[in-house]
């Protein structure tokens, strides 16, 4: 035991040693190993400061002010909520109940909430609205497009919202602004806003500037209650919540009883210590991949309820962090090898002071760990940092609510591990190698030429075949680990492989330059040498395109499934009314018992015309057309479908339960020409069958057999109660259009519903896309005519070229460092080879031509070879992404809802294969042949 552990130190004190003694070669290999060590250690730290625990959903909710005890929010139906209230589905459908009563005015709410919270707390409302009325800071109108009332200061100083400057409002005419709007709009405290508006308060006095995660991303002026808003409860537009805040808790049995009345809540005390897993009835599996009803609770009303996933996200992971490490392994391979090349002389005199091969072995194995040791603790260390300035970022300039910094030492210490085990793994074919060394030859300066077994090549082959067959099965039938399994087998097989197609290629050089084939054969006498920097290039590359394909794919699929907000041809627009309430609206609304349906003063034919001039004037217009909506803001239709004859009833109850059932929104009301600016084309069946006051609709799920659909009218009266009558009107079905699945309603079908029609937007048409400063100036013009929400239509905008150009870089850095790793060897061990050409008459420029033939014959093989393995790995991780069968779903389930996509495009980025195999090749050979010396060396032959 003394023995070995004195052999142990000694080992490792030579492996010290010789890294410390070679740094340029150390650093090199450190740094293939750090780099994605690096990586993955700045992803550990993003995402589980990402991952949202319950505690978290209390801290957004209700600061870190014990006093602030629970937030409450309108579900619209009977609750059945998870602990932290954050995830909760309605089951007042399912089990046949009454829909609870909801409160048509503010005073009612709070009331009905006090009966069932502790009699010493009280009830802080929280309520938003979108702005109808432009609000002007001197001649600028604000981007803010929400006010919202909020007694912040009541729930405290670590309360959901911070103070960041000045103080908080006291008077109606004062308001705070979010750090948002305040850094976009630059504004400050003391500024006043001129706010075009009917419930007065006109001009608003900016008195503070407000924060806090809660506040991340929002663009908002906050003020007193009812000093911005019309006093409803939850009219269309408006987002209602309550504070509790006192010092009694909220208990689950409170929390379950709001649930009843159709309230979700977040309370403090039950996320704090968490009911029983019987007492809850909902419950969310960790990691969000299922919804389950807890079958554990007698609280559970309805049948088990799951979503299974779309996609094997996990299996992707699982693909692409073994990809990781497969490219680590064989990019980090070449450097020790060159390593172990460069360090045969001491490993020889190792052999001669008595060192067995086991020991040689070990000092490559432990020189390797050390390495990896050493590099990836380092990595991890900064790729934390780096985790935790990428949090800071993200909150920053992505507006990501991320509530705290998690930094996992356990993650940290699991990925140095993988980084040491990596080296150590990488290392094992060099430490083979070093163990039959051929000790005269290494000490003579004779070169050793090792024989290829012809099985080899064969069993190279096997394998890579093999492993492509296991791969496509892996992937077509939704197995990651069998798909990783298959990559590392095609991949190895190439890499055991590669000394043989050198040999090939070789063996074809006849015709060649001098130059080249003087490398080819330097390349197939130094197979060792050669073969692992092709590798490197192969594994940099593939690892590459892979995640190419991959990130092309992804945004394919974002892009077939993107819908034009309104029209299809670029560069259109659509200017939206938002209509203010009428007086009479606001003055009910004003007193108690307001209704739950606000109406709405028309915009008249002069504004709507007046909106048109703005339009011509400031933008470069081809075509206008109004679109029309239901007056009022009292009545709306709900478009009724048949279902399927195939589907069950269980299937039908689901989709009720889940709001996806029978009824879809309707659309608007056009008799033609805006639709054709809409669709880009001027469809005649189309506008022939609005003239004949017939509905189009996009799909045959709307219509009914009979040629119909059924419009059910909702008319909402003024003492909060509702009338329903259903009308049938004729209908023609067409292929769909940008995706749209509402109907149009011709202009002559008004009377049948008995609804009175006035117009609702603007839609145009441009003979170029506008640029910003006239979308702004457009804007600015028609919000001094009426309040407008005007988009311009600028087509899908796709992200990845951003992410392929840092990935080409830093494949083209990693390939590269690969490369003249072997190049450098080669120039290295060449030396007398270039002293023979210069004493025959070569000229100095050959040493240049030979370095960058060097280069050329790594990067080219290596660019092949990944090219092949990039992208089948690539294909690998978007077949993954494909649809389930539906007859692999669980049979026992008596409600199934699965998302059905089509699964994701194969979509290859041409562009970036170009630039990777082509540009790193003639990048190398030029580097190689502008940084080579031309003089050439004279040397003396040892022992030859």
């Amino acid at each position: 035991m003394n023995s070995f552990g004195a052999g142990s130190r000694a080992t490792l004190r030579l492996a010290r040693r010789d890294a410390w003694r070679n740094r340029a070669r150390s650093s090199l290999i450190a740094l293939m190993i750090a780099i994605p060590v690096l990586s993955m250690s700045a992803v550990s730290v993003v995402y589980r400061s990402d991952q949202r625990e319950a505690q978290d959903t209390v801290t957004l909710a209700l600061g870190e002010q014990s006093r602030n005890q629970a937030a409450i929010r309108s579900g619209g139906g009977v609750v059945v909520q998870a602990i932290d209230g954050s995830n909760y589905l309605l089951d007042g459908d399912a089990v046949g109940g009454a829909e609870p009563v909801r409160p048509s005015g503010r005073k009612q709410a709070a009331a009905l909430l006090s009966t069932f919270l502790p009699s010493d707390d009280r009830v802080l409302e929280d309520r938003s609205e979108s702005l109808t009325e432009p609000v002007r800071h001197g001649s600028r109108t604000l981007s803010s497009k929400t006010v919202r009332e909020f007694d912040y200061s009541a729930t405290g100083a670590d309360g959901p919202i911070k103070q960041v400057a000045g103080r908080a409002p006291k008077t109606p005419n004062e308001v705070v602004v979010t750090q948002q709007l305040a850094r976009s709009d630059h504004l400050q405290t003391g500024d006043v806003l001129d706010r075009a508006s009917t419930t007065g308060n006109d001009r608003l006095t900016v008195v503070g500037v407000v924060g806090g995660v809660s506040l991340i991303g929002e663009s908002a002026l906050i003020a007193l209650p009812g000093a911005l808003l019309a006093d409803q409860y939850s009219r269309k537009g408006v987002s209602v919540r309550w504070l509790v805040v006192g010092p009694t808790a909220v208990d689950w049995g409170r929390v379950l009883r709001l649930n009843d009345q159709g309230f979700a809540v977040t309370s403090r005390a039950v996320v704090a210590a968490p009911p029983p897993v019987a007492d809850v009835p909902f419950w969310r599996i960790s990691g969000g991949t299922y919804d389950i009803y807890n079958p554990e609770s007698p609280l559970s009303r309805i049948p088990e309820l799951r979503f299974l996933p779309t996609s094997s996200a996990v299996g992707v992971i699982t693909v692409a962090i073994g990809l990781i490490l497969l490219q680590v392994a064989l990019m980090a391979g070449p450097a020790i090898a060159v390593g172990a090349r460069r360090n045969e002389r001491a490993l020889a005199l190792l052999a001669t002071a008595g060192g067995n091969p086991r020991q040689m072995r070990a000092v490559v194995l432990a020189t390797s760990g050390v390495i990896g040791l050493v590099g990836s603790t380092i990595a991890a260390g900064l790729g934390a940092g780096v985790g935790v300035i990428g949090v800071g970022l993200l909150r920053r300039y992505q507006e990501q609510q991320i509530v705290r910094t998690d930094v996992h030492l356990l993650d940290l210490v699991v990925l140095v591990g993988v980084g040491t085990v990596t080296a150590v793994a990488a290392a094992v074919i060099p430490a083979r190698q070093a163990a039959r060394l051929d000790v005269v030859a290494v000490l003579t300066g004779r070169r050793s030429r090792p024989k290829v077994p012809r099985r080899i090549p064969v069993i190279a082959v096997l394998v890579a075949l093999i492993g492509g067959a296991v791969c496509y099965l892996g992937a077509t039938h939704r197995a990651p680990f069998t798909t990783m399994a298959g990559i590392a087998l095609a991949e190895i097989g190439l890499v055991a492989g590669t000394g043989s197609i050198i040999a090939l290629v070789a063996k074809a050089a006849g015709g060649l330059p001098f130059a080249a084939r003087f490398a080819l054969r330097d390349a197939l006498r130094q197979r060792s040498r050669t073969a692992p920097a092709v590798a490197a290039v192969m594994a940099a590359i593939a690892g590459s395109l892979a995640t190419g394909v991959y990130l092309q794919s992804s945004d394919a699929n974002r892009e077939s499934q993107y819908r034009v907000e309104q029209a299809a041809v670029i560069g259109s627009l659509d200017v939206a009314f938002e209509p203010r309430p009428t007086s009479e609206s606001l003055k009910a609304a004003q007193a108690d018992g307001a209704p739950d349906v606000v109406e709405l003063q028309p915009v008249d034919a002069a504004t709507t015309s007046a909106v048109v001039g703005a339009l011509r004037r400031t933008l470069p217009v081809r075509e206008l057309a109004v679109y029309q909506t239901i007056s009022g803001g009292r009545t709306d239709l709900a478009v009724l479908r048949p279902l399927p004859g195939e589907m069950t009833e269980s299937i039908a109850a689901e989709l009720n339960l889940l709001g996806r059932g029978r009824q879809l929104s309707a659309g608007f009301f056009d008799d033609g020409s805006a639709l054709r600016i809409q669709t880009g084309a001027s469809d005649p069946v189309i506008t022939s069958a609005l003239r004949e006051g017939r509905v189009v609709v996009f799909s045959q799920r709307q219509a009914w057999p009979d040629n119909t659909v059924h419009v059910r009218v909702t008319e909402h009266q003024t003492n909060g109660k509702t009338s329903q009558r259903t009308v049938k009107l004729p209908a023609v079905v067409v292929s769909p259009r940008l995706g749209l699945n509402s109907p149009v309603f011709p202009p002559s079908t008004a009377r049948a519903l008995g609804v009175q029609l006035s117009p609702i937007g603007v839609l145009a048409s441009t003979t170029r896309t506008p640029t910003t400063a006239q979308e702004k100036s457009a804007e600015a013009a028609v919000s001094q005519l009426v309040p407008a929400n005007m988009q311009v239509e600028r087509g899908y905008q796709g992200q990845v070229p951003v992410g392929l150009l840092a990935l080409v870089i830093a494949t083209t850095i990693i390939a590269l460092g690969g490369t003249f790793t072997a190049v450098g060897l080669a120039a290295a061990e060449g030396k007398t080879d270039v002293a023979t050409l210069a004493a025959v008459g070569a000229s100095p420029a050959v040493r240049r031509r030979l370095a960058s033939a060097h280069a050329a014959v790594i990067t080219l093989l290596g660019s092949g070879l990944g090219l092949l393995t990039g992208l089948l790995a690539g294909w690998a991780l978007v077949r993954l992404h494909q649809p389930p069968d539906r007859h692999s779903l669980p049979a026992d389930l008596s409600v199934v809802m699965v998302n059905y996509l089509d699964g994701w495009p194969l979509a290859i980025p041409w562009s970036t294969v170009a630039l990777v195999v082509l540009g790193v090749p003639v990048l190398a050979i030029g580097i190689g042949f502008l940084t080579t010396r031309s003089r050439l060396p004279l040397v003396r032959r040892l022992g030859q």
